[in-house]
């Protein structure tokens, strides 16, 4: 081999072990970018500014759906649409409309009463592999219409994406801990077969709303049980 052969061979070793070190690098920054957008998405939504809000999540979903990230493009683009019904809610003219199909629970916590909240929507749920997401937010103030009626202005805390839930599961909010009620135990558990008893002893998965660190927490579905609303049929 002469010596321009030799180079040649070194430099394409150099390109190609540049190319290996490069992407990895490239990734990280195209994922940093669609945090950002993320992160800038619920701090404009914390200070109204619902417009702005809602744009940087759009960008947030399309830059994670790039990365092949399915799960935080769904979370980006289901939160979005659930800034959208905010901002459509506390428009002065807005009525006391009802809310969409893909709203699924909406639940207070914390004292004084309300002063949090965690709430369930599954907007598009259909179309992807998973079940919605978890939203955990702080009472900031009340918004008063022209018509005396009051909306809640709510900062975002945390959000946790669910599992597709199954034909014969449901997510209940009205679970214990060891046979104690916990309010800010939320589990996905298996009605079919439990139709007559009292409580849903198989579960799935479970989170805590931790009100100390104002997140969603994970929890083990150890000594969990929830609340059968209708035994036997309502």
């Amino acid at each position: 081999m002469n010596y321009l052969q030799r180079g040649s061979s070194i430099l394409g070793i150099a390109i190609l072990v540049g190319g290996i070190t490069t992407a990895p690098y490239a990734q990280q920054v195209a994922q940093t970018r669609a945090e950002d957008f993320y992160n800038q998405g619920i701090s404009k939504a914390q200070r109204e500014d619902y417009r702005g809000a809602i744009a940087d999540l759009q960008r947030s979903a399309n830059l994670f759906t790039q990365q092949r990230n399915p799960s935080n493009a769904y979370k980006s683009k289901a939160l979005a649409i659930y800034v959208q019904l905010v901002e459509q809610r506390l428009q002065p003219t807005s009525s006391s409309q009802s809310l969409p199909s893909w709203y699924k629970i909406g639940k207070c916590l914390g004292e004084p009463t309300c002063q949090y909240g965690i709430t369930w929507i599954d907007p598009e749920a259909e179309k992807t592999a998973f079940g919605g997401i978890l939203i955990l937010e702080k009472h900031l103030r009340m918004k008063e219409k022209p018509d005396g009626s009051g909306e809640p202005v709510k900062a975002i805390l945390d959000v946790r994406v669910l599992p597709k839930l199954r034909p014969e599961e449901i997510l209940q909010s009205n679970c214990e801990l060891r046979r104690k009620a916990d309010p800010q135990i939320l589990a996905i558990v298996q009605f079919q077969g439990f139709e007559d008893r009292d409580l849903y002893t198989k579960v799935r998965q479970a989170w805590w709303a931790n009100l100390n660190t104002e997140k969603i927490d994970p929890l083990p579905t150890t000594n969990i049980t929830c609340i059968n609303p209708c035994p036997g049929g309502c």
